[in-house]
């Protein structure tokens, strides 16, 4: 089949400098809101896992971030708390924006199928972040979240501020390569995480047996990801340049993990032509194996058996109006 559709979000997010307002040295508030409104491709003509779109779900109003952040010693220690998304700070990088599909834009996929407790935009949930900064190019942060999936349902509009879910938490290390003033070499960043969810988990060896299902408590898995700039184009300190950008996912427990085994790769490329130098283009690929233990519950519940989904997207980005606009 063949079609069109449109998903749209609309944001409005504030920022309140707490500072200057009240003289609360470096400290700030975060509100946000959305508004979701149309309807997917993937889930009305497709049949895809992942999206294409990113803007993809949840259409209704929504309240997202209420959350309070605090730098402290010259930003070497900083937290956040109140109601948050573990995708803000986790599994981030500036290369995935590019991309429309929901396996890069945001944050990698897959870990939202082993684990739902992982939160992201537009939804949030009762959290607490904390950051410290070793040294200039490095960071070590952890994080620790209400993992109750339920309060993220369209009925509660973000609105459902109960704390009775399983704990979700998440660590993350991060080293960047070059980027700090006077440094001549090319911008890299390197990530590592680990994450648990202590939720209940459906056992897939024990679906469609002769009694009913088990469910295990807990999965846990790991990652990395990294974005480096290869050529620079033009003079020294441009930001024209070719890179590249990947990341793995890995959760070994097969027995409840959907998707053990997810990865990305893209190529990115910012001001090809030096009349327009922040236009950006790139070519992604995503790539995700289904455990072979949920393949055989499927087979044995009648099931279509899903066995690994790969996706590419080419795309080009022209900015407009001093980058206000872009298409």
């Amino acid at each position: 089949r063949q079609s069109f559709t449109a998903f749209n979000n609309l944001g409005v997010d504030l920022l309140f400098n707490l500072e200057k307002l009240y003289g609360l040295n470096d400290g700030s508030l975060e509100l946000s809101t959305s508004y979701r409104f149309g309807s997917s491709l993937s889930q009305k003509y497709i049949g895809n896992v992942f999206n294409v779109q990113q803007v993809c779900c949840g259409a209704t109003f929504r309240v997202v971030d209420v959350g309070y952040h605090q730098q402290l010693f010259d930003d070497r220690v900083s937290f956040r708390v109140g109601r948050i998304a573990a995708g803000d700070d986790f599994l981030v990088s500036p290369y995935n924006y590019v991309f429309v599909q929901n396996g890069f834009d945001g944050n990698p996929v897959g870990i939202f199928f082993n684990s739902p407790g992982m939160t992201a935009y537009p939804n949030a949930t009762w959290g607490a972040l904390v950051k410290g900064k070793p040294t200039e190019r490095s960071y070590v942060m952890g994080g620790w979240y209400n993992g109750d999936p339920a309060i993220r349902d369209n009925r509660h509009h973000g609105l459902d501020w109960s704390m009775t879910g399983p704990l979700f938490t998440i660590g993350e290390v991060g080293y960047q390569i070059n980027g700090l003033p006077g440094d001549e070499g090319l911008l890299g960043n390197y990530k590592a995480g680990f994450w648990y969810d202590n939720s209940r988990f459906t056992d897939f060896n024990t679906v469609a047996r002769s009694h009913s299902p088990h469910s295990d408590r807990g999965n846990w898995g790991f990652y990395g990801l990294f974005d480096q700039v290869l050529v620079r184009f033009g003079e020294r300190g441009s930001n024209r340049g070719f890179g590249v950008t990947g990341s793995l996912m890995v959760s070994p427990d097969r027995s409840v993990s959907q998707l053990p085994f997810f990865s990305t790769a893209g190529f990115l490329v910012r001001g090809i032509f030096p009349s327009r130098p922040t236009d950006v283009g790139g070519f992604g690929v995503v790539f995700g194996h289904f455990g072979n233990d949920l393949q055989d519950s499927q087979r044995r519940t009648g099931q279509p058996v899903q066995r690994f989904e790969t996706v590419l997207e080419a795309t080009y980005r022209l900015r407009f109006l001093g980058d206000a606009f872009f298409l």
